[in-house]
């Protein structure tokens, strides 16, 4: 009885991956072309590199839908080389888009600026270029035999592949990878919502500059800070000599204040510091966010203009 039991999953078994492997194939073809014509129709994502990469990873998805099988020697090799270029380019593409999140949502100006289209063009031709090279070797040492179908006949080369290619590279390397920056992203993300939601604090550190809702209501002492800040707490990092909250990227000693950091609210120097937008005189006075520098300050309001 139980030897026809196993005699009949054996006889089944074939039948059932086939049949599953094919429903798998049929849907994930359709929601992978279900994102690319997402991402391209709608005019918000053409900008975004994250977007950029997962619309990569879709078109690349799509390759692993091929299974036609061939007696064909070349056919052979192009085949298994392909689905090996597929899979590692997906997996790079992966771990890039982590790494874009992470930039993206990083308090420091220097990280951020690298969250670009640019980038993630290079970034997805290294990953193609890569696939290529991994792919070489398995068009020299792969071959079709009778039996077995489409295999890879170097023992060396098997060995490397079955036994370090596929756990380091597509387990470890891309599980770690994914884990850190996703991880670090979701941190800075729960850190700046934290910030911002936080009132009159002295710890607010996390001001995001990408962000148009900087810590209001800081500290009496002025306390709006950027994450890298080590100075006092009155002190915006990068302040000009004058005063005037500047971000990073202001080269010029009369622009504008940014959105980074600003002054206490309630401050009366006439040497740039943020006033309150309830400040008397000139409807066009410093609010909390950003002011001008002194040399913008209204000789008769004393409120900047």
């Amino acid at each position: 009885m139980t030897t026809t039991a196993t005699e009949k999953y054996i006889h089944i078994s074939p039948y059932f991956i086939i049949y599953l492997n094919a429903f798998i194939s049929i849907f994930g073809l359709f929601g992978n072309l279900l994102n690319i014509i997402v991402f391209i129709n709608l005019r918000s994502f053409r900008r975004n590199p994250c977007v950029f990469y997962l619309m990569i990873d879709a078109i690349v998805n799509i390759g692993f839908s091929i299974t036609a099988n061939s007696n064909s020697l070349i056919w052979c090799k192009i085949k298994t080389m392909l689905i090996n270029s597929f899979s590692l380019i997906s997996m790079l593409i992966t771990c890039f888009a982590a790494l874009d999140q992470f930039f993206a949502t990083s308090p420091h100006y220097y990280l951020r600026r690298r969250s670009t289209l640019k980038l993630s063009y290079r970034l997805t031709i290294l990953s193609i270029f890569c696939a290529i090279l991994f792919g070489i070797p398995i068009i020299l040492y792969c071959d079709i035999y009778s039996t077995v179908g489409c295999i890879i006949r170097n023992s060396r080369f098997f060995f490397y592949y079955s036994y370090i290619h596929v756990p380091v590279l597509y387990g470890i390397f891309h599980s770690c990878i994914s884990s850190l920056f996703g991880f670090l992203a979701f941190r800075e993300t729960d850190k700046s919502r934290t910030c911002c939601r936080r009132n009159a604090s002295s710890t607010c550190y996390c001001c995001n500059t990408s962000t148009t809702s900087a810590c209001r209501g800081a500290s009496s002492t002025g306390a709006c800070r950027d994450a890298s800040s080590t100075g006092s707490t009155s002190a915006c990092r990068g302040a000009s000599s004058t005063g005037a909250c500047r971000d990073a990227s202001s080269t010029g000693s009369t622009s504008a204040c940014r959105r980074s950091c600003c002054r206490d609210a309630s401050s009366t120097s006439t040497t740039g510091a943020c006033r309150d937008a309830s400040s008397t005189g000139s409807t066009s006075a410093c609010r909390r966010s950003c002011c001008r520098d002194a040399s913008s300050i209204d000789s008769t309001s004393g409120c900047c203009i």
